[in-house]
């Protein structure tokens, strides 16, 4: 059965003089922060979110700059991918989360990548615990193209499955 999450209204975090706007929704003990592709918003979300917060997680969908309810500078400079990924850490320290998975589609996955590498030991899928993930890894293959948006269920189970299978909490200190 596919549900759609109900989206609240965004709040905002103010970084480097620049508004960003992102969506949390449950309240488990894991957080995963996503982001969307280009030209898109957190919306792109709305059907994998139920199936994330029922698995027990805390999800957090970021509006990248110049995207949904975020400021749209006008200035072509005001742009870059690390600055993206600065802005996922960002709001991480502005909730006050140590630990996340960060993820993304497109655009919102190499904005996971960079915040790696601007913050190693922030975003829960660091080198060393990729390492010992990635034999476990798969590929969630949709029918078509659609399948996420029109029949979602069989790919949103198999991502909750997946997450609950490799994530296990912390043990490392974080300095």
């Amino acid at each position: 059965m596919r549900r759609k999450g109900r989206f609240p209204v965004s709040q905002f975090f103010v970084h480097k003089e620049r508004r960003i706007a992102y969506r949390t929704f449950g309240e488990g003990s894991r957080t995963i922060v996503f982001s969307h592709g280009l030209l898109m918003d957190v919306r792109m979300f709305s059907y994998l979110v139920p199936a994330l917060v029922d698995g027990g997680n805390r999800v957090l969908l970021i509006d990248m700059l110049g995207h949904g309810d975020s400021d749209h500078p006008h200035s072509m400079a005001s742009y870059s991918m690390t600055q993206f990924g600065d802005d996922v850490i960002a709001l991480l320290d502005h909730l006050g989360i140590d630990e996340a998975v960060v993820g993304g589609t497109s655009l919102g996955a190499n904005v996971a990548l960079e915040a790696a590498v601007i913050a190693p030991e922030r975003p829960y899928g660091d080198a060393d615990r990729l390492a010992e993930e990635m034999p476990n890894a798969q590929m969630i293959e949709a029918k078509s193209i659609i399948e996420w948006r029109v029949s979602p269920s069989r790919l949103n189970h198999k991502l909750v499955a997946f997450l609950d299978e490799v994530w296990q909490p912390s043990t490392r200190s974080l300095l």
